[in-house]
């Protein structure tokens, strides 16, 4: 396998596909990525813990603008500044609409603005969710901002275990979509 990148930064929302997180990481870990850091919002912290996401990175995680360690004293700078890409995932309507209208009211939100790497949205969210017309000018928004928001794809929603479309995009193509960013930055 052919390295993607040397630093991933790693968004985790309050989406309920925050679980599967880890075994991503797992995989990044063994040969694609040397170094996953994640910032996670509060809501994202209690489907899994910062702990759990810690022991999976080997790194410090990030939930609050206050949280310092290691060096990292001003977390939205000095993350976004190491990181050669910015994955937010799992991305609920609310990151979206945050990223598209420039509300930075939490760490993951002000390291969205802050960051010069490219930032790379994975949206998770119930069919109707993403068809609402309110989150679908959110998501052209943020595009316009020059963030790139992944299409979802189909597959089991938990809420009702029917299928539908909205679940993360297969992780070979978030990773084609990673390297193709890098590759662009």
């Amino acid at each position: 396998m052919k390295v993607l990148c040397r630093s991933l930064l790693i968004g985790m929302t309050g989406s309920i596909s925050a679980p599967a997180i880890p075994g991503f990481i797992t995989f990044l870990r063994r040969g694609l990525v040397e170094k996953v850091r994640v910032i996670m919002t509060r809501s994202a912290a209690e489907l899994i813990t910062p702990a759990t996401m810690q022991a999976y990175t080997g790194e410090p995680v990030y939930v609050d603008s206050f949280d310092t360690s290691e060096g990292v004293h001003v977390p939205h700078i000095q993350l976004t500044r190491e990181a050669d890409a910015f994955v937010i995932m799992p991305a609920t309507a609310n990151i979206i609409a945050k990223a598209g209208l420039g509300i930075a009211d939490d760490l993951l939100s002000t390291a969205i603005l802050a960051s010069p790497a490219p930032v790379i949205i994975v949206p998770c969210m119930n069919e109707r969710m993403w068809n609402n017309r309110a989150l679908q000018r959110n998501v052209a928004l943020a595009r316009e901002n020059g963030y790139h928001v992944m299409e979802p794809a189909k597959g089991i929603e938990v809420a009702d275990m029917q299928d539908n479309f909205g679940v993360m995009p297969p992780l070979d193509q978030i990773i084609a979509t990673i390297a193709e960013r890098v590759k662009r930055a």
